[in-house]
């Protein structure tokens, strides 16, 4: 895939709460375009890290350069996906996904209302313009969200658990889904998961951070498509297992 996206370095970051020690001295640089995957315990620091990197919170000490800018609050260029798909029960699904170009002052209401079901066209969802989000399954709410974070095609996508609460199947849908979009848009993403083989699946590079750092990052060259059947997805996965469950 030719690289598009945002290249990103992160610089000695740490964050304390308190007397607690979540993310410490961490460094981590990406490419433009990369797709990687984060996993660890619970309470490593993954969703942390995230909100970092969104610019939702800052870190104690260190700093997160973008395109060779040190990153400083919210910024237009980075979408966040997250567990809950976060939708307006008093919006229409089209108008939900309008307010991903919030940012875009140029543009005439009918232009945002264009382009918002074009995107929801990609994600599937053509025909439902003008529902609730109410009526839609778990996963269809999820696609809105997907498509409101991506209409303004930022340069890094950060997606904080987006599938856990989805069943096998539609888990399965979402995550070609999101590569389809990965590959058309080239936007830089970062997928915090509890589940190996989604990482894998996915990712370009697993990270493994454990006790505020990264204890593994894993370049993933297996081919894509990649099935969680396959062999080599599946020893893969094993050893990322092995390791995580060597900590205490």
């Amino acid at each position: 895939m030719e690289q598009g996206g945002s290249g990103l370095h992160v610089q000695n970051i740490s964050k304390r709460f308190g007397t607690v020690q979540v993310l410490e001295e961490l460094e981590l640089s990406v490419n433009q375009g990369e797709f990687i995957s984060i996993v660890g315990r619970s309470g490593c620091g993954k969703s942390t890290f995230l909100r970092l990197l969104a610019g939702l919170d800052e870190p104690t000490s260190g700093e997160i350069v973008l395109n060779n800018k040190k990153m400083q609050g919210i910024n237009p260029e980075i979408r966040v996906m997250f567990q809950e798909s976060r939708l307006l029960p008093w919006l229409t699904v089209v108008e939900n996904v309008a307010i991903g170009l919030n940012s875009n002052r140029s543009l005439t209401p009918a232009d945002r209302t264009k382009q918002a079901a074009e995107m929801l066209d990609k994600v599937g969802l053509k025909g439902r313009e003008n529902e609730w989000p109410h009526v839609l399954s778990g996963g269809q709410k999820q696609r809105v969200s997907l498509a409101r974070a991506l209409i303004s095609r930022p340069q890094l996508l950060l997606l904080d658990e987006p599938l856990g609460a989805l069943d096998a199947f539609t888990r399965l849908e979402m995550h070609q889904l999101i590569y389809n979009l990965w590959e058309e848009q080239q936007f830089t993403a970062f997928l915090v998961t509890h589940d190996v083989s989604e990482a894998i699946s996915l990712a370009d590079r697993l990270l493994l951070l454990e006790n505020g750092n990264v204890a593994l990052d894993q370049e993933i060259t297996l081919k894509r498509p990649r099935k969680r059947d396959d062999r080599l997805v599946s020893e893969l996965e094993k050893q990322v297992i092995d390791r995580v469950m060597k900590v205490h």
